[in-house]
């Protein structure tokens, strides 16, 4: 991001349905004036999805991996070393609550 907009760019950028709503700094301040809400409710954004909307994930749709706690970690089987199959690069499955 910093590559295409220069140093002035700050992170994260939020939009609303491909509305651009700020960087952290404005969204914090639409959200203490009260404007976010208004912003997000013209938008039509779904209510109560997030970390309410699921007891496994909080919304997230994923959740450490179950086989090696997040960690990618290293199993040597015999002469090869392989890396958990069960979850993807970041060490996650997809939430086994929301499925």
């Amino acid at each position: 991001l910093r590559n295409l907009l220069g140093d002035e760019a700050s992170v994260p950028r939020v939009f609303a349905k491909g509305r651009y709503l700020g960087g952290a700094e404005e969204v914090s301040e639409l959200n203490e004036t009260g404007k976010l809400g208004k912003m997000l409710s013209m938008a039509r954004m779904e209510r109560g999805v997030g970390r309410l909307a699921c007891g496994g994930c909080g919304g997230a749709r994923f959740v450490p991996c179950l086989e090696c706690g997040g960690s990618r970690k290293v199993v040597a089987t015999g002469d090869k070393k392989e890396i958990c199959g069960k979850c993807n690069e970041n060490g996650l499955i997809h939430c086994p609550t929301c499925l």
